[in-house]
């Protein structure tokens, strides 16, 4: 198989769609001779006629309308692949996250109005809960939690360290003491 079949493919497309190869030279800006001799490797590839010209007009042979039909969505396929990986497109699509409830009220939340105006293509479903949830069976893509992660069937990334304090009012010690030690506070409603 020659390496340039897919551009010859979007030559022929182009043809067809244009109608002539001036046409389809001009709508590409190739030199006319390129078109032809693309169109010419098209066919000595596939072993088939794919186009009748005259004076005036192109006509597909029945070959070339079943290759048309069938290499249209393959070479919008193709754009679409590569496109999807180019580094500048925008991000798109749904993205399914649970988090700690703290993280999405306190963290998360106020910044969605920012990410959705950057960008408008993504679609965040946000969970929050502070139990540990299963990604395949709860359908989820991203999970956001605190401490070491447990399941070695899961890839985890750091994203930083977090403090965490415990916190009591003046009257709720007044009323319940001042725990001394860690047993101390499953004796209070921590």
């Amino acid at each position: 198989m020659q390496m340039n079949l897919f551009e010859n493919i979007k030559i022929f497309i182009e043809i067809v769609d244009a109608g002539s190869f001036a046409q389809a030279a001009e709508n590409l800006q190739i030199h006319r001779p390129a078109v032809t001799k693309a169109l010419q490797q098209l066919e000595q590839e596939s072993g088939v006629r794919l186009l009748q010209r005259t004076t005036r007009r192109l006509y597909l042979t029945p070959e070339g309308e079943e290759f048309y039909r069938r290499s249209k969505p393959l070479l919008s396929q193709a754009d679409d692949l590569l496109e999807s990986f180019a580094p500048d497109r925008p991000i798109r699509g749904q993205l399914r996250v649970d988090m700690p409830i703290a993280f999405a009220r306190l963290l998360v939340i106020p910044h969605l109005p920012d990410f959705y105006q950057a960008h408008p293509e993504v679609e965040i479903v946000l969970s929050s809960s502070d139990v540990r949830r299963d990604m395949l069976r709860d359908g989820l893509d991203c999970l956001l939690r605190v401490g070491d992660l447990e399941d070695g069937d899961y890839v985890a990334r750091s994203l930083g360290e977090v403090a965490l304090t415990t916190c009591a009012s003046p009257g709720y010690l007044a009323r319940y003491g001042v725990p001394a030690t860690l047993e101390d506070l499953q004796s209070h409603l921590a």
